[in-house]
């Protein structure tokens, strides 16, 4: 079996810098850049090359774009070559970015946006052993992931029925007094 230190991956900036960006911005960087060429941070993926990784619309992609842009996430770079797709330029990610594999980005069995709330998810984990671990509440996730609590529910509930989440009680507790999970 593969070593996971060896998989193809894409780093994605830390979601708490992802400020004034919707849970799908993240999933589209994320798809734009695993097209990313190491050396000069540019790539060209068409928009329906982009729409199929991510599983989304090319409307929401261009949405997303424009707001990637907006926020200085990726800029747009012109075409001297006169093709059919953007140049996407990248910053180079010095610190604070979390990691996730292709295969991961490829994954049939998780949704869209269950991608991109795994993707925001992680920056509030801890790392243990093979395992990322958070002791923050469902409201809290909402809150630093500037989602609902429903939705944060329903994706816990789903990837809970995928096994690809579990709960466990914890030593800590809540603001009702309740052990967090």
């Amino acid at each position: 079996m593969e070593n996971n230190k060896t998989k193809q991956h894409v780093q994605v900036p830390d979601p708490t810098d992802f400020k004034d960006l919707k849970p799908t911005d993240r999933l589209v960087y994320a798809n734009i850049r695993r097209f990313m060429d190491k050396d000069t941070y540019t790539c060209y993926p068409s928009m329906t090359t982009i729409a199929n990784k991510c599983g989304l619309t090319v409307q929401t992609i261009q949405n997303s774009i424009k707001r990637l842009i907006k926020f200085g996430y990726i800029e747009i770079l012109p075409d001297k070559h006169n093709g059919k797709n953007n140049i996407y330029k990248f910053k180079k990610l010095e610190s604070d970015f979390e990691r996730f594999t292709n295969e991961f980005l490829d994954n049939k069995d998780i949704t869209p946006n269950e991608k991109a709330y795994l993707i925001g998810l992680q920056s509030q984990c801890y790392k243990q052993n093979d395992y990322a671990l958070t002791t923050y509440s469902n409201q809290e996730i909402a809150n630093t992931l500037d989602i609902s609590l429903s939705s944060v529910k329903r994706y816990n509930t789903s990837l809970k029925t995928k096994e690809i989440m579990t709960e466990l009680q914890t030593a800590k507790f809540d603001e009702e007094g309740f052990n967090k999970i």
